[in-house]
């Protein structure tokens, strides 16, 4: 798990970038909606964040997201869903 460089705050969500791939090895760039889809690794969250938690892994857009260093600062609501 990486260290927390940086406290999100509200509904914002610190994410590290992944690789987004299929079960079968597809890369899939884009949604219905032709926006970027990415999948990364929740370092941290803010205080108005439900259902995640630091170690989480999500598919979100990064429409509207901040890049900070090698991670994003994303909100809660372009967070499609995370692995079980």
């Amino acid at each position: 798990m990486t260290k927390t460089i940086f406290q999100p705050i509200n509904d914002n969500v610190l994410i590290k970038l992944l690789s987004l791939k299929s079960e079968i090895g597809i890369i899939t760039p884009t949604s219905a909606t032709g926006q970027i889809q990415k999948k990364g690794e929740v370092i941290g969250v803010g205080e108005e964040v439900d259902n995640l938690k630091v170690g989480d892994v999500v598919v979100f857009t990064d429409e509207g997201s901040i890049k900070l260093d090698d991670f994003l600062i994303v909100k809660q609501e372009n967070i499609y869903g995370k692995e079980k």
